[in-house]
């Protein structure tokens, strides 16, 4: 049986929420910093939850926020010079890896590779439901390591295999890393869940006039901080239920990063007409900046990425651009709602097709559980 991932008073909570947090950040006093308003706000809302280090918290955040940024700029000058997503990828893995031996490096990016295969295929597979965009959580589904338990993280190791061990060379390993990002790239802008929702709970914004100011404000980096402090003091309490508790910050961040910013790019570009071909390059390059971020922290710190709800995250981003994009006002969340619905139509294509021509030789891996090399190599789940 399937469900919505969050229902009409959920989704109402979030918006209050953000709305309030929104208003506390912009009337907050000179001197705090933005560490400051967020370490303030997670003790604020956290404050029974035990073993929490807010000023750390605070700071991990800020810092996957600015990575991400930094990634997105890097993109940018990339596209700019004519060089491809993957050759982008291949390169900044292969700099985030430096102090690994090669051994390593290649036994994190076959480890990889597999993830990213089968979290492709469950996304591809999800999509190609009637529902396409639109994707439903199975009722009797949870997620892989429950909602009031930390999930593990492997620490870096030399697994000392021989050369024969590895069958395939990092060279292309790392091109198959690449690969699969692009396609999960494209697949995350197929998702519209999210906004979906808030598009059907959002009624015409009624705005006291001593906010008018804030809601005619454009969307810029504020809405990202403040995004990102709404979504992980509301996972933390557990009011997000498609989440876990303790899902990493860098996740955490990566999805208001990237909700806050398709929402950004989608307002722009719905005043100014531009193509749905260019505006899907430029989604692909934000959802790259995060994901991009992810399999450079599962390569150098041994993060199980198949471990990750990623169609619950890929909801999350696309309800953090629908709660940004109503804020703004109905008429500029509608405008964000309609590019995003185009983009998506054509995402759906250009990433089953990716994924097949990629994939299409190997066989169904499609299970619950996890991919046999997984087992191998970390242990049953």
């Amino acid at each position: 049986m399937q469900k919505e991932y969050i229902n009409g008073d959920e989704c109402r909570s979030l918006r209050q929420e953000f709305h309030e947090n929104f208003i506390s950040y912009w009337h907050r006093e000179a001197p705090l910093t933005d560490e400051g308003w967020l370490e303030e706000l997670i003790l604020s809302k956290c404050s029974g939850l035990d073993g929490m280090d807010t000023t750390q918290e605070a700071e991990m955040l800020i810092f996957h926020l600015r990575r991400f940024d930094k990634n997105l700029k890097a993109l940018e000058r990339a596209s700019l010079k004519g060089v491809s997503k993957e050759t982008y990828l291949v390169d900044y893995l292969q700099g985030a890896a430096i102090g690994m031996s090669t051994e390593q490096y290649n036994e994190a990016l076959k480890g990889l590779k597999e993830e990213l295969y089968q979290q492709n295929q469950d996304l591809e597979w999800e999509l190609n439901l009637p529902t396409g965009g639109h994707i439903m959580m199975n009722d009797e589904a949870g997620n892989l390591f429950g909602k009031d338990r930390r999930p593990e993280r492997m620490e870096p190791q030399d697994f000392h295999k021989t050369a024969s061990d590895y069958y395939y060379s990092t060279k292309e390993n790392v091109r198959s890393v690449g690969k699969g990002a692009c396609i999960m790239a494209l697949q995350m802008a197929t998702v519209t869940t999210g906004i979906d929702i808030v598009s059907e709970e959002t009624e015409a914004e009624v705005v006291d006039d001593k906010d008018e100011e804030i809601q005619q404000a454009r969307i810029d980096k504020e809405y990202v901080l403040v995004a990102t402090g709404t979504l992980y003091t509301q996972i933390r309490r557990g009011l997000i239920h498609f989440l876990p508790k303790f899902l990493d910050s860098f996740y955490i961040a990566g999805m208001a990063f990237a909700g806050v910013e398709q929402a950004k790019y989608a307002l722009e570009q719905a005043e100014r007409s531009c193509s749905v071909v260019k505006s899907l390059g430029r989604i692909e390059q934000i959802f790259l900046s995060v994901i991009g971020g992810w399999c450079a922290l599962a390569i150098t710190q041994g993060v199980k990425f198949d471990q990750t709800p990623v169609k619950g995250i890929c909801v999350g981003i696309s309800l953090v651009a629908g709660v940004v994009g109503y804020y703004a006002g109905k008429e500029n969340g509608d405008g964000i709602l309609s590019l995003v619905k185009k983009v998506s139509a054509s995402a759906r294509e250009l990433g089953k097709n990716a994924f097949i021509s990629e994939n299409g030789n190997r066989k169904s891996q499609k299970s619950k559980k996890p991919i046999k090399l997984t087992e191998e190599k970390y242990g049953s789940i």
